[in-house]
């Protein structure tokens, strides 16, 4: 259960992203110019640029991390990870702790 809603939640960002990819490719070739159109994606924009930022700088701050690129590989190889215990349904949501760490205790056998 847990798997099918987080492979919801990738496919949904796929979507946007892949959404995003059209509207610039639309703004590059074309000049789009519709402004209350183009706020709902910069909006969009600057949540996955936030998160990214966010993400990358705690790394770097709290990790250890040395750099931009070193934080991004982190994080994408973090990502698997969780996604392959998800498919193999050797974790669920519980075994994340508040802080955002997976208790591997019970899933590493």
């Amino acid at each position: 259960m847990e798997r099918d809603a987080f492979e919801r939640y990738i496919q949904k960002n796929r979507w946007h992203i892949r959404r995003l990819y059209r509207l610039r490719n639309e703004i590059t070739h074309s000049a789009f110019r519709e402004e209350k159109s183009l706020t709902i994606y910069i909006e969009q924009i600057y949540t996955y640029l936030a998160q990214l930022i966010s993400e990358v700088v705690y790394y770097i701050e709290h990790k250890g991390v040395g750099s931009v690129e070193e934080a991004c590989a982190v994080i994408l190889e973090n990502y698997r990870t969780y996604y392959e215990f998800l498919k193999e349904e050797r974790m669920q949501l519980a075994d994340i702790l508040p802080d955002g760490v997976i208790d591997i205790a019970g899933i590493v056998s």
